[in-house]
């Protein structure tokens, strides 16, 4: 795995709105007989796409927004050449990419460090791409808070979050920066603990079990490492592709959790 694709992947920033036939906007691509075959087996056609940040100003990034939970794909276009194409399907990241003869070249790719190191001890008790599709699925509407030790307002602003959460009839659920260590995240619930009377007293904060490592490649998808907290709303048995990040007013997180669920169909 590149440092490249690392970036694209995990510090990307969607910038522009839906395009529905991302590759229809270059000219002159490679191999695109073979290409448009790809996309109509795969149904890529079907899906909403979003531009992504390009580490390079020749190359356009497109990352799809599937309804399935953990299966996502990047599309990385560019004029002259041939399409390269990330596939992530939960733990697996795969390249598709086009030899000089046009034919389809698929190898499976190792994920970065850093991220590899975690997923590699993942735990039966953390949350994972699994844990996501059940609690979507609950077709309850709730904020999935991801914080992390390490981003002080994550930590101090969530006992005032789930009490919000519990007034608007949301679930509360807190998952943890992966890349934290135990002792960090229970030297930060303690500091917590200590600052906010009422934060012994909420379900999330009276048991460190409930403070699950975020396990989810599908979070990390949507930009879950790019700033803390990050709070995903959900509802209708979807998760929109969009995100709530940095700390909110009370009237400002009630808002923007409404027009997300309003937009959902």
């Amino acid at each position: 795995m590149t440092l490249k694709l690392f970036s694209l992947i995990f510090f990307s920033w969607t910038f522009s709105a839906q395009a529905s036939k991302p590759w229809e906007d270059l000219k002159n691509l490679k191999c695109s007989t073979e290409f448009h075959s790809l996309v109509q087996k795969e149904n890529w056609i079907s899906q909403n796409y979003k531009q992504h940040v390009s580490m390079s100003p020749k190359v356009k990034v497109y990352r799809n927004f599937s309804s399935t939970i953990g299966v996502w794909h990047e599309l990385h276009l560019s004029e002259n050449e041939a399409p390269v194409i990330y596939k992530v399907n939960d733990n697996e990241l795969m390249k598709l990419s086009f030899n000089k003869q046009c034919g389809v070249i698929e190898t499976k790719e190792q994920w970065p460090y850093e991220v590899a190191s975690f997923l590699s001890n993942q735990k039966e008790e953390d949350f994972t791409n699994a844990s996501l599709k059940s609690v979507i699925s609950s077709g309850k509407s709730g904020w999935i808070y991801f914080w992390s030790p390490k981003y002080t307002y994550s930590v101090t602003d969530m006992p005032r979050v789930e009490r919000m959460a519990k007034e608007f009839k949301m679930e509360f659920i807190p998952v943890v920066d992966p890349r934290a260590t135990q002792a960090e995240i229970e030297g930060a619930l303690d500091v917590l603990k200590s600052q906010d009377k009422e934060a012994s007293k909420l379900r999330s904060l009276a048991s460190e079990s409930a403070m699950k490592k975020n396990m989810s490649t599908d979070l990390y998808m949507r930009n879950g490492l790019n700033h803390f907290p990050v709070i995903y709303v959900y509802s209708k048995n979807k998760i929109p592709d969009r995100y709530i990040t940095g700390v909110m007013t009370r009237e400002g997180l009630r808002s923007m959790s409404s027009t997300f669920i309003k937009e959902l169909k």
